[in-house]
């Protein structure tokens, strides 16, 4: 019986310490990611975000690239249906029609953003790594367009804190392709 519970207290404690060990990998992975790209991603957004899918504190780069793939097109999507909202509402009558104007350039961004998460997420799967840093490349000038419409007109975007997220989950994406489109050392 001692030994039973000696069994299962040693089995709980390795339990314990593989999961400290792979959230140091992944805080060490996205460290090296935000190293990349110091201005859009922090080290923190990347663990907070990948942590979000259980798998992300086992899985290797690869892994990691299919999960931010995956979470950047619900974003993409959410981010998407939220400026069609804001949209509808403002061709109502009585709406803003430069704040109109402004989110359809966004839905339209967002949509061609869309398709070019597809094609990394295809690329990706194809382990055609370089292919899908290029799609990602045309990903991440989507917020960037929308947020430059709003301050064109001298308006505020309704959904900046949604665009910038949106930049940097995008930038977990953009910097693992880089990083497995590189020749191995």
């Amino acid at each position: 019986m001692k030994f039973f519970l000696f069994l299962c207290l040693l089995g709980l404690a390795l339990v314990s310490l593989l999961e400290f060990i792979s959230c140091d990998t992944l805080t060490d992975t996205c460290k090296k990611l935000s190293d990349s790209d110091p201005k859009n991603l922090s080290t923190e957004f990347c663990v907070t975000t990948l942590q979000v899918n259980p798998d992300s504190m086992t899985a290797d780069l690869h892994g990691l690239g299919v999960i931010s793939l995956n979470l950047a097109i619900a974003n993409a999507t959410y981010v998407k249906s939220q400026f069609q909202k804001v949209l509808d509402e403002q061709k109502k009558p009585g709406g803003n029609i430069e704040l109109s104007k402004s989110c359809e350039v966004c839905v339209e961004a967002y949509s061609l953003g869309l398709s070019s998460l597809n094609d990394a997420v295809s690329s990706f799967e194809s382990k055609l790594y370089y292919d899908s840093n290029i799609a990602m490349s045309a990903v991440y000038d989507s917020p960037g367009t929308c947020e430059d419409t709003f301050k064109e007109l001298k308006l505020t975007s309704p959904l900046a804190k949604e665009n910038s997220n949106f930049l940097q989950l995008c930038a977990i994406p953009l910097a693992i392709t880089h990083d497995l489109s590189q020749p191995a050392n």
